[in-house]
């Protein structure tokens, strides 16, 4: 007879289901079926039971329940008699039964979705992806995956390929000049290595950099192995290969005649300092130049000299000399002309300390305010001078930045943006008539945040006193000074320079 005996078992007392640990019951090929013969040996006695119903690969219905309890267990099933009639059916059935799963599974590949599981003959589970997940993966991949890998037109590029995502390497031996090398790439060359002529400085890291299809335009960059400061650029156009230049940065700076900013320097003059247009050294004579121990600067247009400032090492003073005029004035002689203001300190007025009032009378300036009406006037530049700038009914200097005036009514007007009037010194000026007389009356007060309210009315007199009369607009063409008190002004943040 055929006896299946793969793995234990495992039963429990009064119970009819048998589990298995390393079966494969529910395979066809091994013929376990119902009326197949459960034989668990004993001790002294074998106890038999008839199978009718295989659940699974590990569990089995029995037709009675179990008298005798057992835990991991060999076991035998008897599948049928050997050379019979019903173990050559038996094995056919589940020879059939397999294919037949088989046949299922392969038309479940070939026509359905998703993954398709496969029982391999040795009864282990395969989970095979269908031919429509095989070729939804492969459009994805588009042309990349018919493609062979390489370095050609064409081909798909692999790691390491021209220098690029590995340690470069160096090109190619039959190479004489590295700008005829135009291949977008990365690479290690030699100077003088395999007839490499042309190298930047020495051995060194190169970058090709070619958009053009010609392969006639673009750019090369190079890093010297023998600095860690050098890096140079030379540029390719038309097939024309440029002179390598150093691109400078804060470790490689360019020195004054890398910029042409100064021709000449030290020689025979002794630390002489030429200043030209045209980058032409200027031979120098004796009229009217300094002698060969002063320190000076030239300048000149197109060689023709046009003026110097220098000091001779035998003579205290500074010399300016214009060569059109020839003309000079030492600035010693300068100083003796200054001299009698600096020692009575005088001091300079300008339109940086002082402002022009309504009246036109010139006045100590710190922060000021030129209030007018912009309801009634378009011509606003009228109210501002070079240094001030308008915000709103109010022209300001800079150091009132921030301050705003608006027209609330007729005659009233509003300040904001400072600390108020300032606290010393004149703080309003109204603008008057040839006479001399007021052209509006001016009440004015001051919140405690600073806010200044100024209010406008038509000047009227009683018992020989300006009062106000009507509420009035500021008249075209003048305005109200306002000397105002402004918060200190916050240090602005530097960030350290690299």
């Amino acid at each position: 007879m055929s006896m299946y005996e793969a793995g234990n078992i495992t039963g429990k007392l009064n119970a009819s289901i048998v589990t298995g640990i390393g079966s494969q019951w529910s395979d066809a090929k091994n013929g376990i079926g119902f009326g197949s013969i459960l034989v668990v040996p004993g001790v002294g006695s074998v106890d038999l039971y008839q199978i009718i119903k295989v659940d699974s690969a590990t569990q089995l219905t029995l037709s009675r329940n179990i008298t005798k309890a057992f835990d991991n267990t060999p076991y035998g099933i008897i599948v049928a008699e050997t050379n019979s009639t019903s173990s050559f059916a038996n094995q056919l059935a589940s020879q059939l039964a397999y294919y037949q799963e088989q046949m299922l599974g392969w038309q479940k590949i070939l026509t359905g979705k998703g993954d398709v599981k496969l029982t391999a003959p040795d009864g282990s589970v395969v989970t095979v992806k269908s031919m429509s997940e095989v070729t939804a993966a492969i459009l994805k991949l588009k042309s990349a995956a018919t493609r062979d890998v390489g370095t050609s037109a064409g081909q798909v590029m692999e790691v390491g390929a021209f220098g690029l995502g590995t340690n470069s390497s160096n090109i190619g031996i039959s190479r004489g000049n590295l700008s005829d090398y135009r291949v977008n790439s990365i690479y290690y060359a030699y100077a003088g290595d395999n007839g490499v002529t042309d190298s930047f400085a020495g051995n060194g890291t190169y970058l090709n950099m070619f958009g053009h299809p010609s392969g006639k335009y673009g750019f090369q960059l190079a890093n010297s192995a023998h600095t860690t400061t050098s890096i140079g650029v030379r540029s390719i156009v038309n097939d024309v290969t440029g002179p390598w230049f150093h691109l400078y940065h804060t470790g490689y700076k360019p020195s004054y005649n890398d910029v042409d900013a100064i021709s000449q320097k030290g020689g025979t003059y002794n630390g002489l300092w030429t200043l030209v247009r045209n980058s032409v050294p200027l031979a120098l004579d004796s009229g009217g130049d300094p002698d060969k121990t002063s320190v000076y600067l030239l300048g000149q247009c197109n060689g023709e000299k046009m003026w110097y400032v220098g000091k001779s090492s035998t003579s205290p003073q500074v010399r300016i000399h214009n060569y059109q005029t020839n003309t000079a004035i030492t600035l010693d002689s300068i100083a003796n002309v200054l001299a009698p203001l600096y020692e009575k300190g005088y001091r300079v007025w300008s339109q940086g300390n002082t402002t022009v009032d309504a009246n036109g009378f010139i006045k100590r300036a710190s922060p000021i305010c030129r209030l007018f009406n912009k309801m009634q006037h378009g011509a606003l530049e009228v109210y501002a001078e070079d240094n001030m700038t308008i915000d709103g009914s109010c022209a300001i200097n800079s150091e009132a930045k921030g301050v705003t005036a608006e027209r609330i009514d007729i005659g009233i007007y509003r300040v904001s943006g400072s600390l108020g009037f300032a606290k010393s010194g004149w703080y309003i000026e109204t603008p008057n008539d040839a006479n001399g007389n007021k052209k509006v009356f001016v009440e004015y007060e001051q919140d405690d945040a600073g806010v200044i309210t100024v209010k406008t009315f038509t000047p009227e007199f009683d018992n020989g006193k300006c009062v106000a009369g009507e509420p009035v607009d500021i008249p075209e063409g003048r305005w109200i000074d306002l000397r105002l008190a402004m918060p200190e002004a916050e240090e602005p943040l530097s960030e350290p320079i690299e």
